[in-house]
């Protein structure tokens, strides 16, 4: 997208805007960190996290219980734990819903990385 060629009006929408992308990465032998970024200019808020189609909070790949984050500030980023178990099949998909000023939903779909236990 261009945004110098858009109108008044993109440009506002493009300000209102969260755009959320995620990674893996290793933290020790059997660990990770799931990080959720939020690269856009406008707040994402509801954000609802699911691996592998299982919402985030009941996957049995999170470690600590924690409470799920529903907010992420733009130019931020949220992360959890996430436990590697060779007996578990690797993590593969994530999908991230959200709502913005835009008025339009947002939605992120990645296929994550293998990260296998040591």
């Amino acid at each position: 997208m261009r945004c110098w060629r858009a109108g008044r009006k993109a440009n506002n929408l493009i300000k209102q805007q969260a755009v959320l992308c995620a990674e893996l990465r290793r933290m020790g032998r059997d660990s990770s960190q799931l990080i959720v970024a939020n690269t856009g200019q406008g707040a994402a808020s509801n954000v609802t996290i699911t691996l592998d189609g299982k919402p985030l909070l009941e996957h049995r790949a999170l470690m600590l219980n924690k409470k799920e984050i529903k907010l992420i500030e733009p130019k931020s980023d949220i992360s959890y734990l996430i436990k590697l178990n060779p007996e578990w099949p690797p993590l593969s998909e994530l999908k991230a819903t959200w709502d913005d000023d835009s008025g339009q939903p947002g939605q992120y779909r990645t296929t994550l990385p293998p990260l296998m236990a040591e």
